[in-house]
């Protein structure tokens, strides 16, 4: 099976990635980020994700779902884009749990770096 995956800029260096009309993410590396989306609703990993730029007729990049999800882009100390395996989760993506109001922030945060449990070992820090 072969799904073809369109994506179109939305601002600097983010696109959507839409299928059929449906809008599968916003990223960007979307062929990508879609793979790993179209993995959670349980496509076939072997299913083949062709992504094309919106308005043309030639493929631009190609991967099997489960191929493209297990990778990520990084930036090289270069500032080469490189491919490297993703780290995250391959489930469905949800925001982190938000503090309950009564936590205080700022006051909370202060006191945890000021304990000793709070200190990195780094080289060269004064402590």
């Amino acid at each position: 099976m072969r799904i073809c995956l369109t994506v179109s800029p939305t601002r600097a260096g983010m696109f959507e990635a839409r299928i059929d009309g449906r809008l599968i993410c916003t990223s960007r590396q979307p062929l990508l980020d879609a793979a790993r989306v179209l993995l959670a609703e349980g496509l076939d990993p072997e299913t083949y994700l062709v992504m094309r730029h919106l308005g043309s007729a030639h493929d631009s990049l190609s991967a099997s779902i489960g191929t493209a999800a297990l990778l990520t882009v990084e930036h090289s100390v270069q500032g080469k884009p490189v491919l490297r395996p993703y780290k995250g989760s391959l489930g469905i993506e949800t925001a982190p749990p938000t503090a309950p109001n009564e936590f205080q922030a700022p006051s909370d945060l202060e006191a945890v770096l000021a304990g000793p449990e709070a200190r990195l070992d780094m080289p060269g820090r004064k402590s």
